[in-house]
């Protein structure tokens, strides 16, 4: 991005200055395709903005990558975003039920649909992350089982002897008899 642009306010300054450019071109005669290039170019603007900020995030997240905890975090979050979206669109679409066309509201649903097949994915997306989060807890279990090598216990009980330690080689008797 030019050093023009550094800051969010050169942004939208010059953003502004670009649609009153427009605005001058297009005073004489506001048609409906000029004002749908504005909100086009507005929304362009935004886009790119959002893109430039994502990369100083990029740096903030790249650490915590494979942190298990920031992912599942990251996954809810959006899990929750997204069922947010569908209540509130539930709820529109009740608020206009009779004022709205039945294509407006399949349009709504097909948005709807895709919303629920998002959360379907994020859900199967979870499952696989928890599933391959417990193997790796199970492989270090049995990493740190097969280290220690503790005694054991069960053997012990069933016999009727008990552990008793191990003589010294100085505590050996020099002799055996038998």
């Amino acid at each position: 991005m030019p050093p023009q642009y550094q800051s969010n306010a050169l942004i939208h300054k010059f953003h502004l200055r670009s649609l009153s450019r427009n605005a001058r071109r297009d005073l004489h005669e506001p048609n409906e395709i000029s004002m749908k290039d504005r909100v086009l170019d507005t929304m362009e603007h935004f886009l790119y903005v959002t893109q430039y900020r994502l990369m100083d995030l990029k740096e903030l997240v790249a650490p915590k990558v494979h942190d298990i905890r920031f992912r599942v975090a990251f996954i809810y979050c959006r899990l929750d975003t997204l069922i947010e979206e569908m209540h509130t669109m539930i709820t529109m679409l009740n608020k206009t039920l009779k004022q709205k066309s039945v294509h407006h509201h399949l349009i709504y649903y097909t948005y709807f649909l895709k919303k629920n097949i998002d959360v379907t994915y994020i859900v199967e997306h979870m499952i696989k992350v928890h599933t391959d989060f417990m193997i790796a807890e199970n492989e270090k279990i049995k990493q740190m089982q097969n280290s220690k090598e503790p005694p054991n216990i069960a053997s012990d009980r069933n016999s009727s002897t008990t552990i008793s330690p191990k003589p010294d080689e100085s505590t050996k008797p020099s002799s055996e008899t038998g």
